[in-house]
């Protein structure tokens, strides 16, 4: 059976992260949720790790707000890249996609790589796309209907 855990909550949480000299993001290695979000044992109970670091750094987050990961990437435990806000605040600034700076598969969002382009039916907005991303789907789509058509001429031997 194993005991309780004896090393102090604040030892531990200085030791399952990373600091990422380029971003300055302190990368949590520990366990992740599915979303992506660090987790942490504080000595009672599993909590999200950025707020724990947050509030242990920081100040409290008051109990209707939330934290807004200014730097975009959820593993991130640095509490200089955090932010209190309102929920409604933290979902309009993730639905923001101009702040980003890679996509979703972590290709920069470089000006050789980004196609812009109007959104159908609205004039006044624009959004971005990640030119890696859009090859690779149509090469990908490509080979799905050039082998579906290929199996569709074939022969039938009676």
């Amino acid at each position: 059976m194993v005991g309780p855990i004896t090393i102090d909550p604040i030892d531990r949480f200085e030791n399952l992260y990373e600091e990422n000299p380029e971003t300055a993001c302190w990368e949590w290695t520990a366990c992740k949720n599915e979303d992506g979000y660090g987790l942490f044992f504080n000595g009672e109970t599993i909590v999200r790790a950025h707020v724990w670091g947050y509030e242990y750094h920081r100040d409290e987050v008051p109990r209707e707000m939330e934290l807004d990961h200014l730097c975009r990437s959820r593993s991130c435990v640095n509490p200089r890249h955090l932010e209190i806000v309102t929920h409604k605040e933290n979902m309009f600034r993730a639905r923001d996609k101009s702040r980003r700076s890679h996509c979703k598969k972590g290709h920069e969002f470089s000006p050789e790589n980004v196609y812009v382009y109007n959104i159908k039916g609205r004039i006044d907005r624009i959004d971005r796309r990640c030119r890696t991303c859009m090859k690779e789907y149509q090469r990908d789509y490509y080979f799905k209907v050039t082998k579906k058509k290929t199996e569709e001429t074939k022969c039938r031997v009676a």
